[in-house]
């Protein structure tokens, strides 16, 4: 059976699902969400795609969005590692950069730039690749075009490689480098694949889905 690792870039995927109005769908189980998209390639390659190691790359959010936007994703991250131990997590950055003011007034801006998640996916990938008793298969969910060369990289060193773009984030350059690839889509996203509404936490604390992040008909009584 070939084992797939997954690697998943969160801010692209989670700006994917809100451009696609599937923000009831943040609750997301990373790993059952995985073999979902595995699911999807595999039925595209009539091959086998079986979930190994998932690794979720993403960035703490506390300095752009504040304390209630960080309370939220804490929650969520503590939600899934909880409900799955398996998963790892690998953390980026937001940095604030100085730009020109959009209205032409000749002034300057404070952005924020989230950096590092793509490099340190790419070199989780690079060194999957090259472990000999690494997985045969790899899969990016991901439309962050900047990681074709990696695809080729993994590709050179003998792994199947497969793509899934977030929903509105076709990238040809990866489409027409991964031998496997799929635009997620509405119906790639399901309640089968959320975590439950409440995870309790050793001393009874409990975490729930925030509101709004998960569907309608999931949130009734506890």
């Amino acid at each position: 059976m070939a084992v797939t690792n997954v690697y998943i870039d969160g801010l692209n995927l989670y700006h994917g699902m809100m451009d696609a109005s599937l923000e009831r769908y943040r609750w997301l189980d990373l790993t059952a969400f995985a073999s979902r998209v595995c699911h999807a390639i595999g039925e595209k390659t009539d091959a086998d795609w079986q979930v190994g190691q998932v690794r979720y790359f993403t960035s703490r959010v506390h300095e752009v969005k504040g304390a209630a936007a960080a309370k939220r994703q804490n929650e969520y991250l503590q939600a899934l590692t909880e409900i799955n131990p398996q998963l790892t997590i690998e953390y980026g950055k937001y940095y604030m950069r100085e730009a020109d003011c959009v209205c032409d007034c000749g002034g300057k801006a404070h952005v924020w730039r989230e950096k590092r998640t793509d490099v340190n996916m790419a070199l989780a990938v690079i060194t999957d690749a090259l472990d000999p008793n690494g997985p045969e298969r790899i899969l990016l969910i991901t439309g962050d075009g900047d990681l074709s060369p990696v695809v080729d990289f993994a590709i050179s060193a003998g792994k199947v490689v497969g793509v899934a773009a977030p929903p509105a984030r076709h990238q040809p350059d990866l489409s027409n480098r991964a031998e496997a690839y799929v635009l997620l889509k509405k119906e790639h996203f399901s309640a089968r694949n959320l975590l439950p509404r409440e995870v309790p936490l050793d001393g009874g604390y409990v975490l729930s889905a925030p509101a709004g992040w998960m569907p309608r008909s999931m949130l009734g009584p506890s």
